[in-house]
């Protein structure tokens, strides 16, 4: 026969696990760092290079879209050694709507200092073939089957192969077609695909003990520490159109609420696992799938412990949460598309279960934002 006792354990099973990294062993993390300090960047070089990019030099295009792609990794690598997790406020947090405290707002200041400023017009621009002839490019049509583009001199319209053009303007061409791509969404698809697994046993924890009131026999037994649900979160890019596409930066947010008995009741319980991801080409035709490295959300504490014949209730004190509960909601994705000429083209999209929210309201897990 077994003898059920209840008992008060007056103190909390740890945020670190072996077996797992689950939201509130990167919350634990995240408190023990100092809070994350964002680069600040001389747009001057910038401005320079986007000059001689838009001159059609190759060698200045390539720099320029290296320093793009290295900025946002700057921005991002301070976020990293706390698994890229932000509070998730409902509105401006003081100190953390300023650009130099916030990851979103530091980039978003940075673009509309640099990318955000050029516009280059795609349509009704004149290019030069290798034999010198000038033809006219009205709204841009591409054919894939022999990689060429539609042109017009004198009233007559014709088509040209891309590799008839000069080099300059071969290249201006083949950026303009990759844009049209991007832009479109019925060529340019942004999805994403989630699955989740089960819950899962992380292992055993703290001992309790219990002394039998009648016989004084002390008992002393483990009890495991909690169970945790994973999910498998893709972002899938699709090209459906007839001309590649390349240098997409993709940033993302996936929105996480995660009750943590360690913390007061009154703290935050919406987070977000913040991240971004390089794609370098997409072919058409091509779908990638970028898998999300996401902790797993706690879903229940495990409130029971025997030992030989004694089997105890794990009572939580009244003024602490009773549970740990945990579950994945949306994803944010923002695709980023850097033209040779210092242009930034942008797309969005939204998964069901992304609450209602700005991009930018987030602050460091380390700041008491009640």
């Amino acid at each position: 026969m077994k003898i059920k006792i209840f008992t008060s354990v007056l103190f909390f099973i740890g945020a670190t696990y072996a077996s797992a990294v689950t939201i509130e062993a990167l919350v634990a993390r995240s408190q023990k760092n100092a809070l994350p300090e964002f680069p600040t960047e001389d747009t001057k070089e910038f401005r320079a290079l986007q000059e001689a990019a838009q001159k059609g030099t190759g060698v200045d295009q390539e720099k320029l879209t290296s320093m793009l792609m290295s900025h946002i990794g700057k921005v991002y690598t301070p976020l990293e050694k706390n698994g890229g997790i932000l509070f998730s406020v409902r509105r401006p947090v003081n100190g953390y709507d300023e650009a130099s405290k916030n990851y979103a707002v530091n980039l978003e200041s940075f673009f509309a200092e640099t990318t955000d400023r050029i516009k280059i017009e795609k349509r009704d621009f004149m290019v030069t073939a290798t034999n010198g002839t000038v033809w006219h490019v009205g709204y841009l049509e591409y054919k894939p089957s022999d990689a060429s583009i539609e042109v017009s001199k004198d009233g007559k319209t014709s088509w040209i192969a891309l590799a008839d053009l000069k080099t300059n303007d071969k290249r201006f061409v083949e950026n303009a077609c990759a844009d049209e791509v991007f832009k479109s969404s019925g060529e340019f698809e942004i999805s994403s695909a989630d699955s989740r697994s089960g819950d899962e046993t992380l292992g055993q924890k703290d001992k309790v003990s219990h002394v039998n009131a009648e016989t004084g026999e002390k008992v002393v037994g483990s009890f495991v520490a909690t169970a945790a649900k994973g999910i498998s979160r893709k972002i899938v890019l699709e090209n459906k159109g007839s001309f590649p596409l390349g240098n997409l930066v993709v940033e993302y947010q996936s929105f996480v609420e995660q009750t943590i008995m360690k913390l007061p009741k009154d703290f935050p319980s919406d987070y977000r696992c913040v991240g971004y991801l390089k794609v370098p080409a997409l072919a058409p035709g091509e779908k990638k799938e970028l898998v999300l490295n996401l902790p797993e959300t706690v879903t229940a504490k495990q409130t029971t412990v025997q030992s030989g014949d004694y089997e105890f209730y794990r009572v939580i004190p009244a003024d602490l949460n009773q549970q740990s509960e945990g579950r994945m909601n949306g994803v944010w994705v923002k695709v980023h598309r850097f033209t040779p000429y210092g242009e930034r083209l942008i797309r969005e999209y939204k998964s069901s279960g992304v609450p209602d929210v700005e991009w930018a309201n987030v602050a460091p897990v380390g700041a008491d934002i009640r």
